[in-house]
């Protein structure tokens, strides 16, 4: 009953946000925004209408807040990958991994990634909602009816640099976007000299995903974003010339790894609970086993544990430079 009755306030809150925003966008009332301080955005889920200077923006998962922050945008609230009990990122530097320093207020928690809470969103009254098309395809009718959303996909190499013109326009900043497009790639120019003789000598990477051991195992390409960055820095990657897809992504068996080629190799440890690190168990496991330890990469040492979130999760510009300062760390030490 309870649920019920909480679920026929948030319709009839939406219904209500909706009619507010149908009347506020009516010809009548925004006949001089449309000729001066209006833009008309496209994105994965359309075309919508941006006025104005927008100041209450909620970035609906972790690659969304890396743009924002890129932009010099701070959010009024973020959803993070896994749903979490507190109401707002109060200490955002200890609560939200790697970009947390960068947060200068206090972010209202927005539910989850996966599921954004409607009615925190509802009473956040924002003037844009940033979401990604792969999460919050199927909810983005009630999402517009809250604010105007956008969505971007954010997976593969260099897409982020997409998504980013856009959301500057949205936000009334579109040199910044520039601004940071050209700041990666003179990052990106650093690194490729700092790490040059290391792909003279050690040119071939096999960049994997690892949840357990006991599942298949992910090999990353050139098209995502962290292959993307190793192939710009002057790598090559090594992957399969047959491999079984599942969800999307190329997977093999343990027992194939050792058989491709490779000079060193980046384990991404992931798991679907984000509060506790999967590099301590995914690096034990690694070591406990005789067919990986086999491998010329694992008896050179050249095996290097990074976080997944860090390589395939926040995917943006911010999470560019921390992957490439890293990357120079590992090689270089």
């Amino acid at each position: 009953m309870l649920y019920l009755l909480r679920r026929q306030i948030l319709l009839a809150a939406l219904t209500l946000v909706g009619t507010w925003a149908c009347r506020e966008r009516s010809p009548e009332l925004t006949a001089q925004q449309t000729l001066g301080d209006c833009r008309l955005i496209a994105h994965d889920a359309g075309e919508t209408e941006i006025c104005q200077q927008p100041e209450r923006v909620v970035a609906l998962s972790m690659h969304m807040l890396d743009l924002l922050l890129a932009l010099e945008q701070q959010p009024i609230g973020y959803a993070p990958i896994d749903p979490l009990t507190i109401e707002r990122f109060d200490q955002p530097e200890q609560q939200i991994p790697y970009l947390g320093d960068y947060v200068t207020g206090q972010l209202v928690n927005a539910g989850s990634r996966s599921e954004p809470s409607l009615e925190t969103l509802v009473r956040l009254r924002p003037d844009v909602i940033l979401g990604e098309t792969g999460f919050h395809q199927k909810a983005y009718s009630q999402l517009a009816q809250i604010a105007p959303t956008l969505l971007f996909g954010g997976a593969l190499r260099d897409q982020w640099q997409r998504s980013l013109l856009p959301i500057a326009k949205a936000l009334n900043r579109p040199e910044q976007a520039d601004q940071v497009i050209t700041a990666h790639r003179q990052r990106l120019a650093k690194t490729r000299v700092a790490l040059a003789e290391v792909v003279r000598t050690l040119p071939r990477c096999l960049l994997l995903g690892i949840r357990d051991l006991k599942q298949p195992i992910q090999i990353r390409t050139g098209s995502d974003f962290a292959g993307g960055l190793l192939q710009d820095v002057g790598f090559t990657l090594v992957a399969p010339s047959i491999a079984v897809r599942a969800a999307g992504e190329m997977t093999v068996s343990l027992e194939a790894i050792p058989q491709l080629a490779s000079d060193w190799v980046i384990v991404q440890a992931w798991s679907t609970d984000t509060s506790n690190s999967p590099l301590k168990t995914v690096r034990r496991q690694w070591q406990q086993s005789p067919v990986l330890q086999a491998m010329a990469a694992s008896r050179a040492g050249r095996v290097y544990f990074v976080d997944y979130q860090l390589w395939s999760i926040s995917r943006g510009p911010m999470a560019a430079g921390l992957v490439l300062q890293q990357l120079e760390v590992l090689l270089l030490s």
